[in-house]
């Protein structure tokens, strides 16, 4: 499961921003940044000084990360790819505070 232990980090959603994609609030999230996304993928990416996932999409031949709803980051200088979403854990019973 996990290919390059040195470069892979644990994460977890603290929001349900990616429920409309299939990954609800309190999704563990194993990231890889020796591994580039590809379209249609899950990335890890940090905007604005916050980290987030999202989805790589191209959109009239640009690249862009959304949530599934609204939201499109287009990649810019303050966008930074942290890296690819390899693995997911669902954990069922999550209670949001």
């Amino acid at each position: 499961m996990i290919k390059h232990p040195s470069a892979t980090r644990l994460y977890q959603l603290d929001s349900s921003d990616m429920e409309k994609l299939g990954l609800p609030y309190g999704t563990l999230l194993l990231v890889d940044s020796s591994v580039k996304p590809n379209i249609g993928q899950f990335a890890m990416l940090r905007h604005e000084g916050i980290i987030l996932c999202r989805r790589m999409e191209k959109r009239n031949q640009q690249i862009v990360f959304t949530n599934g709803n609204t939201e499109i980051i287009p990649i810019a200088d303050e966008t930074e790819v942290i890296g690819a979403v390899t693995s997911y854990i669902q954990v069922y019973n999550t209670v949001m505070m």
